[in-house]
């Protein structure tokens, strides 16, 4: 862990106690990415020793670069399939292609930083949202509309647990997917606002148990750089 003198001060000052450099509280990042990387890590199993002759160090390109690139080819796959529900499916391919080839995507699957990971969920929620909105304008049965404008909720909360300041997306795919008829819809926005909360609740809950704020640390990223 890399514990940095704000951490400390911050805890110190809203919780009025002292932790144990061992067994310090993250109160800076979402926990989604870490968790996936945990997961990667228990699967696979790489070696964490240092091999002072090795070009690559075993976590890194047996679990951390894999679930990059993988993630960057699921995103594909659903600008692809955005792509040719909205328009056509030339026009999803034309889409995904340059998303492969774009420096950004391509500099982003190899980071190691959890972008891949945000890009997923934020494309699933739009997709998502668009899928529910379409079919409830075709009048299509419950189910068909009802259970895609839920996932689009979840995968808002996935995004904001990959990165707080992802639930600026949450007001879009919650406006898109409950349908552009008035028919309903703001008893649909109210099912998945209650979602969304219920979900992020208890991430939300633990970092104010811990650290005394409801994101900890994070809201202070804003002044980096300032």
């Amino acid at each position: 862990a890399c514990i940095r003198p704000a951490d400390i001060g911050y805890l110190a000052r809203h919780t009025g106690r002292e932790h144990d450099p061992a067994d310090f509280p993250d109160i800076r990042h979402a926990p989604l990415y870490p968790v996936v990387l945990a997961a990667g890590f228990k699967a696979v199993r790489p070696s964490f020793e240092v091999d002072r002759r090795a070009r690559f160090f075993a976590p890194e390109w047996k679990v951390v670069l894999p679930i990059g690139i993988l993630f960057s080819m699921a995103t594909a796959g659903l600008v692809f399939l955005l792509g040719r529900r909205l328009f056509h499916a030339r026009v999803g391919l034309a889409g995904m292609l340059i998303f492969l080839v774009s420096d950004a995507v391509l500099a982003e699957s190899i980071s190691g930083t959890a972008m891949p990971l945000l890009l997923f969920f934020t494309a699933a929620a739009f997709y998502l949202a668009v899928v529910a909105a379409q079919n409830r304008e075709k009048d299509a049965s419950f189910a068909l509309w009802f259970i895609p404008m839920m996932a689009a909720a979840v995968c808002c909360v996935l995004a904001f647990l990959t990165r707080y300041s992802m639930a600026a997306i949450a007001p879009a795919v919650i406006l898109l997917a409950a349908g552009r008829t008035d028919r309903g819809r703001w008893l649909n926005v109210l099912a998945m606002v209650g979602l969304i909360l219920l979900l992020a609740a208890p991430w939300l809950a633990r970092n104010k148990v811990v650290s005394g704020g409801w994101l900890g640390l994070a809201p202070y990223a804003v002044l980096q750089k300032s």
